[in-house]
């Protein structure tokens, strides 16, 4: 057994050849070719032409942000659950966190992230009250942000202006007002 050089699991084979950086293996064509690479990057983000599933859409025109720059189209998406009454005395404005999006609940109530919070019978009750979620500016979930074409057609990335980062009331003076309350935003 004196005479073994080398690991004992290699016991009846030739002893191993040293590999070093001076001595590399050399690289073989395993066949692997990348996958061609679009001009967008990968992104979780909604984007126009993807299924807008409860989603709702609204043109609310230029918009000159509090922070300085100016965006010259913003689209607000949205989700509605309930019926607004004639005297719009019955709107509840439900804002979500930074990273969340506005499906807050399903119109079957199966999914959302306040499923339990928001339909008829729940604490947000849609059968009383017309419940309006809005995708935050800069969100990425169809409400104008750095996924969204800039005006040279490409995304505005980190070229996106600047806003606070609580920026849920729609930038809209009719939407801003006659909310009966106003809940969420962790």
């Amino acid at each position: 057994m004196a005479d073994i050089k080398g690991p004992r699991f290699l016991v009846g084979h030739a002893p191993l050849e040293p590999v070093t950086d001076a001595e590399p293996i050399g690289d073989f064509d395993t066949g692997y070719r990348p996958a061609h690479r679009t001009a967008i990057p990968a992104s979780g983000a909604w984007r126009e032409g993807d299924d807008p599933e409860e989603r709702q859409f609204e043109n609310l025109g230029p918009l000159e942000l509090e922070l300085g720059g100016r965006l010259p189209t913003v689209y607000m998406a949205y989700e509605t659950w309930g019926k607004l009454n004639a005297d719009a005395s019955n709107a509840i404005l439900l804002c979500h966190a930074l990273t969340g999006d506005s499906h807050a609940t399903s119109v079957s109530g199966d999914s959302g992230w306040w499923n339990e919070i928001v339909g008829p019978g729940k604490a947000l009750d849609t059968n009383h009250y017309f419940v309006v979620c809005p995708n935050v500016l800069g969100g990425c979930q169809g409400t104008t942000g750095p996924a969204s074409s800039a005006p040279d057609g490409r995304p505005w990335g980190p070229d996106f202006p600047k806003s606070p980062s609580a920026t849920c009331a729609p930038p809209r003076q009719n939407w801003r007002t006659g909310w009966a309350c106003g809940d969420g935003h962790s």
